[in-house]
């Protein structure tokens, strides 16, 4: 009887310990399985992300342009007007001094 009890008991731990080792090999390749999805989950976000950042510095560069033309013409155009501005006050300041030469009037001390 002892010997029929020692190999139930044998043949069940057997049993059981096969099933462990069953479930375990199901669990490791469920967890490789989804640490490979979750790779390339990552994968593809960083692909996503890289164009969009490139797209992103493409069209920072392009406003960049637009930037610097829109510059030029600004200083162009201000300085134009502001050379425009200086010949026109120095015309009048020529004038008004031939004026104060005729009318023998002596310049304020700011004027010099």
């Amino acid at each position: 009887m002892e010997a029929i009890t020692a190999t139930v008991i044998g043949v069940v731990g057997t049993a059981l310990f096969a099933m462990f080792f069953m479930q375990f090999q199901h669990l490791r390749q469920d967890m490789a399985a989804g640490f490979q999805a979750a790779a390339q989950d990552r994968k593809a976000l960083d692909e996503k992300f890289t164009g969009e950042l490139k797209a992103q510095g493409h069209e920072l560069k392009a406003q960049g342009h637009e930037l610097k033309a829109l510059e030029v013409r600004l200083t162009d155009k201000f300085t134009g007007e502001i050379k425009a501005l200086d010949h026109l006050l120095r015309g009048h300041g020529e004038r008004l001094a031939r004026i104060e030469a005729k009318l023998e009037i002596e310049p304020p001390a700011e004027a010099a």
